[in-house]
């Protein structure tokens, strides 16, 4: 009964780490774009390239590839953390920054190594979070869930350029988060991933329940005072947080990245210089965020936000994709320059085909021809030890 009990425990533990601000905002623009067709380009992938990740690796094959990966796995976790307190910070949600970030400085300094025990601490936390956020589900009720729009803002034809560049990210972003190696490495069964798949497709669907409130133009239910979405954005994201910060000191190959010493200050100078780049954005680059179609609210934030979603877009997956094809380095440095301008043009610029291109940039450098492969002699020489 214990391992069954687990297994379902890192399903839900994985549906809260995963249920962060892209989850729980991005569907809410999408719906406004395009309406449930929209929701349903970014749900489907998202909820079957993480499936997909415990039926892809192994927790052999994992453990080799967070050695492979493991800077990139640490600048992922380093940029989803400072994603979480922007979003949180531009949302007003404080009280979930005052509640997680001095947990997360804790894990940081305390844990000089991640436990077995430890980590299914963080499994009960996670499957409690994700009940939490069911209640608060059933406290708001179905919500604009009961009435899908078939259409939204946008040209429906404009979505098919758009659902591919979608795809490319949610189908390769999971390699490098590491609360998914973690699952992987400590749950008794690969199922879990079966379990994560229904059990975030219920956050999914909580988020499209909310979206007029969202976007401030629905009152809905609240709790305590406070609307019901506030709620789940600083549940999940400060979970979120947690998560990544303790699955990063379990991971040894990341947590021992530079140093154990060199992790604190370094996430802490990388989620800083983030969020000095997200200000810096936004006052200097008005321009292209009026050229957002349609505009609602404070139109630089939410291009903002947008253009945080081009680490997920490009950066991470072209990452992936491009590292284990072992392409040279310029070629890597070059294609992701080139998709980034067009996904900026293609996102910010409402020129949806440009996603499209950006996505086939990155497949195109892919079709390089591979670096000799003893150039990734020290790969080797880190999987050997």
């Amino acid at each position: 009964m214990r391992r069954p009990l687990q297994t379902v425990g890192w399903g839900l533990y994985l549906a809260s780490s995963w249920t962060w601000c892209i989850g729980m905002f991005l569907p809410i623009l999408l719906l406004r774009w395009w309406g449930w067709p929209g929701f349903l380009a970014f749900a489907v992938p998202n909820v079957l390239g993480c499936a997909l990740f415990g039926h892809v690796l192994t927790p052999e094959t994992s453990r080799s590839f967070v050695v492979r990966f493991r800077a990139w796995i640490a600048i992922f976790g380093a940029a989803t953390i400072a994603y979480q307190i922007g979003f949180l910070l531009r949302t007003g949600v404080t009280a979930a920054l005052i509640a997680a970030l001095p947990v997360t400085l804790a894990l940081l300094v305390g844990m000089r190594r991640g436990s077995e025990r430890s980590d299914r601490v963080m499994m009960t936390i996670g499957a409690i979070a994700w009940i939490a956020s069911c209640l608060l589900f059933a406290r708001l009720g179905l919500g604009t869930l009961a009435t899908l729009p078939a259409t939204g803002t946008l040209p429906p034809a404009s979505l098919a350029w758009a659902a591919p560049f979608m795809a490319f990210g949610f189908l390769l972003c999971p390699y490098l988060d590491p609360t998914f190696h973690l699952a992987l490495q400590r749950s008794p069964s690969r199922h879990c991933f079966t379990i994560f798949g229904g059990a975030f497709t219920v956050m999914l669907l909580f988020t499209a329940a909310f979206a007029d409130a969202g976007l401030g133009s629905g009152t809905g239910a609240t709790l305590w005072g406070r609307p019901i979405p506030e709620w789940q954005w600083g549940l999940q994201a400060a979970f979120t947080m947690v998560a990544v910060t303790a699955a990063m000191r379990s991971l040894q190959p990341v947590c021992s990245l530079g140093g154990t010493q060199a992790v604190l200050p370094g996430m802490i100078a990388l989620a800083c210089l983030a969020l000095g780049w997200q200000s810096l954005v936004e006052s200097w680059l008005p321009p292209m965020a009026a050229g957002l179609r349609p505009s609602s609210g404070p139109v630089s934030g939410e291009a903002t936000y947008l253009r945080w979603l081009g680490l997920y877009g490009v950066l991470f997956p072209a990452m992936v994709l491009l590292g284990l094809r072992r392409t040279p380095v310029a070629v890597i440095a070059t294609s992701i320059a080139v998709a980034g301008l067009l996904a900026e043009w293609g996102m910010i610029g409402g020129r949806f085909p440009m996603l499209t291109a950006a996505v086939g940039v990155m497949l195109a450098a892919a079709l390089w021809p591979r670096r000799p492969i003893d150039e990734t002699g020290e790969m080797a020489r880190a999987e050997s030890r």
